[in-house]
């Protein structure tokens, strides 16, 4: 459980690569299918963030 002071930062900085994921999507395949993929695994310490290929994985 996050309190405030950890939840924000860790929203925006969410916020911020599922936009840049969408950017590149755009830009590297047109848009047209779900190329990468974003992928969160949690334990009780940490927290694991993936782009990988949808197509590759």
């Amino acid at each position: 459980m996050l309190n405030i002071n950890q939840a924000i930062p860790a929203g925006m900085l969410l916020n911020e690569i599922i936009e840049t994921l969408n950017d590149i999507n755009q830009s590297e395949f047109d848009g047209k299918e779900e190329h990468l993929q974003l992928s969160l695994e949690s334990n009780c310490e940490s927290i694991c963030i993936s782009i990988t290929d949808a197509h590759n994985s």
